[in-house]
Formats: structure tokens, C-alpha cells, sequence
């Protein structure tokens, strides 16, 4: 997923991707020098965990020189891999803050019981209310069909919200074709802004509001 800020309005900034089964792939345009990248997309798949028991084992771990090998090993099922970028390319971004010195981009590994199953970066202004986005978030293939996916976009929402007191929306882009992630980020509550991203011409989605809160 890749987080583009074109735009001071909501429907106008930072585009997230997909989710194919297990495929959490999210990106969000933010920046025009770099809308030609592919938008960002997420993997991953349904399951009949008991979502509250996979919450609770989900954390983010954010990723530093101690931990990053670990993002090297994740990958998705080849059949995913036209929905996201390289994991390199996605940390690459946030190191060298490609949305730009205003923008806070922060990745992550997706720790499922002490097990990595996947990443997730997030890029967000904090000096507004609205302009925060899931820029990417994956799952790896040899983890997916468990719900992961699910709990990590929760996870996800719940450390933007937490770490930014002053977000009063959550924004990403999804591809129409990619209909299990449109799914899943209905089911929390993400509506369609009626906007498209201005280079793949795909829906925006957004979260706010009393579904935005709960996660407070």
C-alpha cells in the first residue's frame, strides 16, 4: 500500500491497497514524486478463529536494525505479488520519509504469539485531524487463511489512534478487483469517501466516527 499526500482534503491524499484472501497489502499516495509506484495492498484470508483470542496475540513491533532481517523472509503467494511492494521497498520509503519531512512514517512487524507473520507501515501527519493512512500491511503466505489479517488492521488503526490523539479519520485506497479486503474493511466500519485515487483510479476508503473511537 502506498500513502500519497496530493491533497489538503479527504479523498485527495495518502492511496492504500488490497487484500486478496490473506493478502494485506495497503497503499496510500501522498506524495506526487513518487505516484508512478504501484499502490500499496494487503494479504490476507478469512478464518474461523475466534477473532478476540487473535487480537490479543497480535502486536507491532516496530523495526529497527535488531529486528529488520526479519521483513526480508516475509512474502506473499505469487499470485499476490502484482497487489504490494517488496517489504525493502516499503521500509526504504519510510527511511528516506518519501511523503515528505511533514509526515511521520513508521513500520512495523506484525508479531502473531511471538511468531513475525507480516509488516505494516503507517504514514500520518499529527498536526491535523485527518490526514493519516495505512500505507502497506501484508501477511506472509505460509501464515495466511489464520485471521491475521483482520486483527492486524485492527492492531494497525488501534496504534494510529493511540499514538495520535488529534486523528479523527484513517484513510486507504483499495482495488475494486480486490473484493475480500473491500469486505473486510467495510465489516470495520471504512466507507467509500466517493473518491478515487488520482493515478489507479481506485476507491478510497475511510474510518471515522464512533468505529474510529472504540479503538481509542
Amino acid at each position: 500500500m502506498r500513502v500519497w499526500v496530493a491533497g489538503r482534503q479527504i479523498g485527495h491524499r495518502p492511496h492504500l491497497g488490497s487484500l486478496e484472501s490473506e493478502f494485506l497489502g495497503a497503499r496510500a499516495r501522498r506524495c506526487p514524486a513518487i505516484r508512478a509506484a504501484r499502490p500499496l495492498r494487503m494479504a490476507a484470508s478469512g478464518s474461523s478463529v475466534g477473532y478476540n483470542r487473535l487480537a490479543m496475540q497480535i502486536r507491532l513491533i516496530p523495526i529497527d536494525r535488531s529486528n529488520y532481517r526479519a521483513l526480508w523472509r516475509l512474502q506473499v503467494k505469487p499470485e499476490q505479488q502484482s497487489f504490494v511492494s517488496p517489504p525493502a521497498w516499503s521500509l526504504v520509503r519510510c527511511y528516506v520519509k518519501a511523503f515528505g519531512e511533514a509526515y511521520e512514517h513508521l513500520p512495523h512487524l506484525i508479531s502473531a504469539d511471538g511468531t513475525i507473520v507480516g509488516f505494516s507501515t503507517i504514514v500520518c501527519d499529527p498536526h491535523g485531524e485527518q490526514d493519516y493512512w495505512i500505507d502497506d500491511i501484508m501477511i506472509d503466505a505460509t501464515q495466511q487463511g489464520r485471521g491475521y489479517g483482520r486483527a492486524a488492521v485492527v492492531e494497525t488503526l488501534r496504534t494510529i489512534v493511540k499514538r495520535y490523539p488529534r486523528c479523527r479519520a484513517v484513510q486507504l485506497t483499495c482495488f475494486r478487483a480486490n473484493t475480500n479486503a473491500a469486505a473486510l474493511y467495510l465489516s470495520l466500519g471504512f466507507v467509500k469517501t466517493g473518491e478515487n485515487d488520482p493515478v489507479f483510479d481506485e476507491p478510497i476508503y475511510l474510518l471515522r466516527g464512533s468505529r474510529l473511537d472504540e479503538l481509542r
